[in-house]
């Protein structure tokens, strides 16, 4: 049974039981659900600032402040009534800081940063083709093949960035002449490269 009408079927079982009215029970049902509806809408502005709070250099505004919000935001759960001095994130604190009809989207778009460039190189990384292998030794030598994403994984996490950025600007210039083999990298079970 789906999860919507296993919600329904409770409601019709507490009206039975406390022989309540099928208006009074449509109401209790709709004031739940735009509960539901209202903490979801909350949720969702609360990671959405957060998300802009890290991508915008929001240092340009003096007046917002993320660890400040957020412990303004604490403080208001133990006491509503507390002075508030910055935004609560709660609220949409960007919406009059970005264009019209411009959202999240247009902020990773438009804001380029650190960890934007490096969630992409990793992307790029992934899918690279002829740049990470994997060895495997058999008589007389070894066999190499493209490397699993375990592996490729184990070393975008454990390697630090500067050297696989560099590595891979390396292969990148020499990626189409005939020496793009000596800066393909073969990665060990720990996600350790090297190379030939």
């Amino acid at each position: 049974m789906l999860k919507g009408y296993e919600n329904k079927k409770i409601y019709i079982q507490l009206s039975k039981k406390f022989n309540l009215s099928f208006d009074i029970l449509i109401y209790i049902y709709n004031m739940v659900q735009q509960s539901y509806l209202n903490d979801e809408d909350i949720r969702r502005l609360f990671y959405k600032n957060i998300m802009i709070f890290n991508l915008m250099d929001y240092k340009e505004w003096p007046m917002l402040s993320l660890p400040a919000s957020l412990l303004e935001d604490k403080i208001e759960e133990k006491n509503p009534n507390a002075f508030r001095s910055f935004p609560s994130l709660k609220d949409d604190i960007f919406k009059h800081r970005l264009p019209d009809n411009k959202g999240l989207e247009w902020v990773i778009k438009s804001y380029p940063t650190t960890i934007y460039n490096r969630m992409k190189t990793y992307i790029n990384i992934l899918g690279e083709e002829n740049y990470l292998f994997q060895k495997e030794h058999v008589e007389g030598g070894f066999i190499t093949y493209e490397a699993d994403n375990n592996r490729k994984l184990k070393y975008l996490n454990k390697e630090p960035f500067d050297e696989i950025l560099l590595d891979y600007n390396n292969y990148l210039e020499w990626k189409d002449t005939g020496h793009n083999n000596a800066w393909t990298l073969y990665l060990d079970q720990y996600g350790q490269p090297s190379f030939i």
